[in-house]
């Protein structure tokens, strides 16, 4: 007996292939059988006749990790299907905090928290803040990049210049840090401060280690007018020379 049949629906498996007609079979949480099921049993049935039963979809860009500390439930999401979230993008994350910077990061990311959202910034880094999602739940399957706005404020605040290497060396570590802690790679925002004053080097330096460490390096790219095709190339370009994902 299985726990759960959804019948009569037109499944579409994610491989690529065409939908097809089938029922589907869970038993402890796992699909076990995706056939025609005529006179098998289970706790629950439900009829899917003019419907596609498929897997979740995963948003590649999503910015839930401005609230999900907070708010535990994605509703919204899930009633579009979407079952997995990516997100810090942009350049933007709620960590690595700096102490000495903290009140530059909460200026960076508070415009994007809903007034009624109370943070308490309890967690320092990618890790706690991981940790934090992990022990009070979340109902999408979260992944998260860092952003490198975020690192450069964690460093040197919103200074309009060229890291000191000393600096370049803090921001490298912090990357570092956040990869082995579970970041999926780096993402930028380069058409707003603080992204806007880094330069192809340091984004370059940056995505060594994110080469290094098998992640993927995101942008919004400088600009997205009459100097888009360059922009584009920026970013090509990094990851050309890095041999990083982009």
């Amino acid at each position: 007996m299985y726990d759960l049949i959804i019948k009569n629906g037109k499944i579409v498996d994610g491989t690529g292939g065409p939908w097809f007609d089938a029922d589907l079979a869970c038993k402890d949480g796992i699909i076990v059988d995706m056939k025609k099921l005529n006179s098998e049993q289970a706790g629950r049935i439900i009829d899917a006749q003019g419907m596609v039963v498929s897997p979740g979809f995963i948003d590649s860009h999503s910015h839930t990790d401005f609230i999900a500390a907070t708010i535990n439930n994605s509703d919204s999401r899930v009633l579009q299907g979407v079952t997995s979230e990516i997100c810090g993008m942009c350049g933007r994350t709620p960590f690595p905090i700096g102490v000495k910077n903290i009140e530059h990061l909460k200026n960076y990311i508070t415009p994007f928290i809903p007034q009624e959202v109370k943070c308490d910034w309890n967690w320092s880094n990618i890790g706690e803040w991981l940790s934090l999602i992990e022990k009070q739940g979340h109902s999408t399957n979260i992944g998260t990049l860092v952003g490198h706005g975020s690192i450069r404020i964690a460093v040197m605040g919103y200074a309009n210049r060229k890291p000191r290497n000393q600096e370049l060396e803090q921001m490298k570590t912090l990357l570092r840090e956040a990869l082995e802690e579970g970041a999926l790679g780096l993402s930028s925002g380069l058409i707003y401060p603080p992204g806007i004053f880094a330069d192809h080097s340091e984004l370059t330096e940056l995505c060594k280690e994110v080469a290094a460490l098998g992640g993927v390096y995101t942008t919004h790219l400088r600009n997205e007018g009459n100097e888009l095709i360059e922009a584009v190339k920026e970013a090509i370009d990094i990851g050309r020379l890095r041999g990083c994902p982009v």
